[in-house]
């Protein structure tokens, strides 16, 4: 086991010294495709979050919650779709 964590802050450390290299030469696009995912990841985070408070809507027969919600969903969706 210890030696699975020494691998994991030995790629840690190689990974921010790659990420300050890449910011000290104004080279991103490494960055850019980080912040990508993490941007792809919240959103399905949040897409899957307003999935589950739909289906609370539905069960509680909320007409007005489910109309809001639905419609945050689809916005989301969308925005994911631009993203990838």
């Amino acid at each position: 086991m210890l030696g699975v964590i020494n691998m994991e802050n030995k790629f840690n450390a190689s990974f921010l010294a790659q990420q300050r290299e890449n910011t000290m030469n104004g080279n991103f696009p490494f960055n850019r495709s980080v912040e990508a995912l993490f941007e792809s990841c919240l959103l399905d985070y949040r897409i899957s979050n307003l999935k589950e408070k739909i289906d609370a809507a539905l069960d509680q027969h909320e007409s007005t919650l489910f109309q809001a919600l639905s419609k945050e969903l689809a916005s989301l969706e969308a925005a994911e779709l631009t993203i990838s």
